[in-house]
């Protein structure tokens, strides 16, 4: 049976990450800002450990799924704007640093260091899911999840501060949402009690660290690079009431978003950099542009989306008639 609560939270979150791009104002960008934890912790609720799938066959899987798509559209970006450069003798926005990079999911063109995180999380999936099922006791587990937060958090700034590419892009930077992806798992194997337990403790993070920092509150959004403590327990906290809240029912437009996020997320970065383009040469005088922006955004990704979908179902069916 369809987890409906995870299609809901899944299509908020892709929506509310596409609305960061747009920036809109501070307090909507801090409120939002729980939306790729939220996306990290139902990955780990959806996740299925099944013995019978091979490790490499199921990397191999998440690559096609994650990877070229997601180099199919940085190329095609990358193409278009090399030749754009040539034809109109402008400068190219992208330098080749920026493009390399890319490809290995460090800043460059921007927008897609979530596919790292989403293939680090399938890296690790199985080991997470052998440790998972030796760690019978819910508190203990709780326990460890704590311990283990704290002493990244106490590390991480000094960590950070060693200038390790490979340190800083893939291990500081996965640790938190490893950790969330694994409560997720957690919760799909153990049921609303540690649903309940996950929660309050965040709660008492939350609380005891907002307390602590001289009487002051650091935003979520401030607290992201690397992740740190109020952003993770606020991500955590949010993501767990809304799936303890949220009613499992089937919303048909919903479905259809969380069904094509990916494709979604991966759209909107032509309308965001087309329209970032379109900034630098003409300038727009509107109030609240960002929401006009995000709503073009918006719009242009599901159509395209659905137009891509329409396409590739017709020659699939095509081909399956052609066989027949």
């Amino acid at each position: 049976m369809r987890n409906n609560k995870i299609d809901i939270i899944r299509a908020g979150g892709t929506i509310l990450v596409i609305l960061a791009h747009v920036f809109p104002p501070d307090l909507i960008q801090n409120i939002r800002s729980f939306d790729v934890i939220a996306l990290v912790f139902i990955s780990g609720l959806s996740f299925k450990s099944n013995e019978q799938i091979k490790y490499f066959k199921y990397i191999s899987h998440r690559i096609k799924k994650l990877v070229i798509p997601t180099y199919l559209v940085i190329t095609s970006i990358f193409l278009f704007t090399f030749i754009a450069s040539l034809i109109f003798s402008i400068n190219n926005p992208f330098t080749t640093e920026d493009i390399i990079k890319s490809y290995f999911f460090i800043e460059g063109i921007g927008y897609i260091w979530i596919v790292k995180i989403y293939l680090i999380l399938a890296l690790v999936s199985t080991t997470i899911t052998s440790i998972n099922k030796k760690i019978r006791n819910d508190y203990l587990f709780v326990s460890y999840i704590v311990t283990i937060f704290f002493i990244f958090f106490s590390l991480s700034k000094s960590l950070v501060g060693l200038n390790s590419l490979i340190l800083n892009e893939y291990i500081i930077i996965s640790i938190p949402y490893v950790l969330i992806y694994w409560i997720g798992i957690r919760i799909r194997e153990s049921g609303t009690t540690l649903k309940i337990m996950t929660l309050l403790s965040t709660v008492v993070v939350f609380s005891v660290v907002i307390y602590s920092i001289n009487n002051s509150i650091l935003l979520p959004m401030n607290d992201k690079y690397p992740p740190g403590f109020i952003y993770v327990t606020y991500g955590i906290f949010i993501s767990l009431l809304l799936y303890i809240l949220i009613p499992n029912k089937e919303i048909r437009i919903v479905k259809w978003i969380s069904m094509n996020s990916f494709i979604i997320y991966l759209m909107h970065i032509y309308f965001v950099l087309g329209l970032n383009l379109l900034q630098d040469y003409v300038s727009f005088s509107f109030i609240n542009f960002w929401l006009i922006k995000y709503l073009v955004i918006l719009f242009g990704s599901f159509i395209s989306t659905y137009f891509i979908k329409y396409v590739l179902n017709y020659y699939r069916k095509r081909v399956k008639n052609e066989i027949k």
